[in-house]
Formats: structure tokens, C-alpha cells, sequence
């Protein structure tokens, strides 16, 4: 461990110190695997957020504590354990990849990208973050390597998978059809910048094409692109065709609280999780 990183330990360690060891790992399980049920501190059953101490300053340095320690694991070759510690069922390096095993589901990523796709596991399978719709079609803006359209497509849904990279690409193809999910999905490749939106006119129009009369659902993750769509979002003839909306929303100089204010017009939204630098909402169309 290089010396900046040690010394991050220690002050991180210091701000968490006042709970002691024993408590501190109780809490870090249940922040690992976001659980809803009380833990038990000092012989006491209690929720998390009713601790006293557990203010936004130890909260921020928690979580980034154990983002450390999953990426001392995952960089000196222990992703399985780190796969473990994220309650998944394994993961293994194979040559330039990562493969991670949840299940009957097989995920592949680029071996740098390791600790993201575990990550990303857990929070869309387990957490299920972006909800969990069945039986719609859903326009997946930002599809990386199809771990969300793996997902999607598993709970009967059709999916149009957009995604600009064609390295990412080539993982959502083999992903795809590892999976067995390949008939219920129509890949795009899509090239939006952050500065440039997508056309989500042409997306709904291929999902009614695609899934007939069947609720469209739209997830968005593509880097800040989430702030050209909105002008698309207002127009009611695209926008009165979704009926459920999931989104990372990447935070840009306070514009995040402007396009919150927006969404909220036409949909019924609810905050998933947040972080310093991304909020996750989802909900229904208020239509």
C-alpha cells in the first residue's frame, strides 16, 4: 500500500474510532449489503440512521473506507474475495477480463474495470436498484456491458440496449448471448457525448415497434447526457409513453436540483442512493 493511501486509512480510521472496532464492523456489514432490517449496538436493537453518531461525515468516511478495502482486494488479484465481501457468488481474472458469478449469471467486463462490475452486481440483481420491471420494453441508455440488460431481459423484458463504445460493445454482445437473452434484444449503438443528447423519440418509436403494446420503461446512466434529454422528456407525445423512469444523475454544478425539480412534473420519483457524485432516482409516470 503506497503511503498517501495509508495515511487515508489512518484519518478515515480516525473519524470512525469514536464507535469502536466491534461496532464499526457491524456497521460496515450493513452498509456492504445495504440491509433494511435493525442491527444490534451496545445490546440494543436499532436502525442505522437513528445512531447518534452516525452523522454524514462518518457516513462519507465509512463508505469510503470500504471502497479502499475492496480496492486493495480486488488490485492484489482477491477479486473472489471481494466478490464475497459484496455478497455475490464469486468472480474470477481470465486472461484481459473479469468474469463475476452471481447465480446462473455469468458477466464479463475488462480486468480493469473489476471492482465497478462488482459493484454494479450488486446494486442492479440484489439491490435492484433500478427497480425490477416485468413484462415492458425498456430503453437501456447507457448499457455498458449489458449487466442492466442481462437484468432486464431475464424478468421478460424486451430491451433496446444503447450504447456508444464499441469496446463495451463487444462485452454486451458476448454477455448477451452467454446469457441466453439474445432474442429479447436489440442492441444500438449510439454515439452521444455528454454535451449531446440522444434521440429518445426514435427509442420510444422502436420500442413500440419492438414490444407492441407493452409499457416502455427508461433507465438512463450515460455519464451527464441525462441533462439534453430533458427537452425531449417535455414533449408530451414522447413523454406520455413511459411509464416508469430510472436514472443516475450525474451531479454538474447544482443543475442536478433544477433537473430533479423537472422530472418531478411528470413523474412520481423517489431517491434510490446518493453519493458525492451521482443521485439514482426512479418512479412512476405521474400521467
Amino acid at each position: 500500500m503506497s503511503k498517501h493511501r495509508f495515511s487515508r486509512y489512518l484519518e478515515l480510521l480516525r473519524i470512525l474510532g469514536s464507535v469502536g472496532l466491534g461496532n464499526y464492523i457491524k456497521i460496515a456489514k450493513y452498509l456492504i449489503l445495504n440491509r433494511s432490517q435493525p442491527i444490534t449496538i451496545h445490546g440494543r436493537t436499532v436502525k442505522l440512521y437513528t445512531l447518534p453518531h452516525f452523522n454524514s461525515r462518518f457516513r462519507y468516511a465509512l463508505s469510503h473506507l470500504i471502497e479502499m478495502y475492496l480496492y486493495d482486494l480486488v488490485h492484489r488479484g482477491e477479486v473472489s474475495r471481494a466478490a464475497k465481501v459484496l455478497g455475490l457468488d464469486g468472480a474470477r481474472y481470465e486472461e484481459c477480463d473479469v468474469l463475476c458469478i452471481l447465480g446462473g449469471i455469468r458477466l464479463r467486463a475488462p480486468k480493469e474495470e473489476a471492482l465497478q462490475l462488482l459493484y454494479q452486481v450488486r446494486q442492479i440483481y440484489i439491490n435492484k436498484i433500478y427497480g425490477a420491471p416485468r413484462g415492458g420494453v425498456v430503453i437501456d441508455v447507457g448499457s455498458w456491458i449489458g449487466d442492466t440488460v442481462v437484468f432486464f431481459a431475464l424478468n421478460d423484458n424486451y430491451v433496446i440496449a444503447v450504447e456508444p463504445s464499441a469496446r463495451y460493445v463487444e462485452y454486451l454482445m458476448k454477455n448477451i448471448a452467454s446469457n441466453g437473452v439474445g432474442n429479447l434484444v436489440k442492441v444500438v449503438r449510439a454515439p452521444y457525448k455528454v454535451d449531446q443528447g440522444i434521440n429518445l423519440r426514435l427509442l420510444v418509436a422502436m420500442a413500440e415497434e419492438l414490444g407492441g403494446n407493452r409499457e416502455i420503461y427508461l433507465k438512463v446512466d450515460c455519464e451527464g447526457c441525462e441533462y439534453e434529454m430533458l427537452s425531449e422528456l417535455r414533449v408530451p407525445g414522447i413523454r406520455n409513453r413511459i411509464k416508469y423512469i430510472a436514472m443516475e444523475i450525474h451531479r454538474k454544478s447544482g443543475l442536478e436540483h433544477e433537473l430533479l425539480e423537472t422530472l418531478s412534473k411528470y413523474f412520481r420519483l423517489s431517491i434510490v442512493c446518493e453519493s458525492p457524485r451521482t443521485i439514482v432516482i426512479r418512479g412512476p409516470a405521474s400521467h
